[in-house]
């Protein structure tokens, strides 16, 4: 299962453009952050996020990017996703 913590993280780096502002944001260390999205990225088998400055996505972590982040204090989902039902998977490349 992905936790909703891990994809809030994946989602404040790259809408800051870094783990230390995505912290900021989430108001978590930074060392927390990275390790959440370690986890994501061991759990699907892909790194998604490049660590430079500013933090972007490689090509497979781009597919995960918009996703959906249902807000601790509600069922909403985030302006401009949709919902999504059923484990999250890795997309496969043409060459799979």
């Amino acid at each position: 299962m992905i936790h909703s913590a891990s994809l809030a993280a994946f989602q404040a780096v790259l809408q800051t453009g870094s783990f230390e502002g995505a912290a900021a944001q989430l108001g978590l260390s930074q060392p927390a952050i990275s390790a959440r999205i370690k986890g994501l990225e061991e759990r699907l088998g892909t790194a998604l996020i490049r660590r430079t400055r500013p933090a972007r996505p490689p090509k497979r972590g781009a597919a995960f990017w918009p996703m959906p982040i249902r807000s601790s204090s509600s069922n909403a989902i985030s302006p401009g996703t949709s919902p999504v039902r059923g484990p999250i998977r890795p997309a496969r490349s043409a060459s799979q």
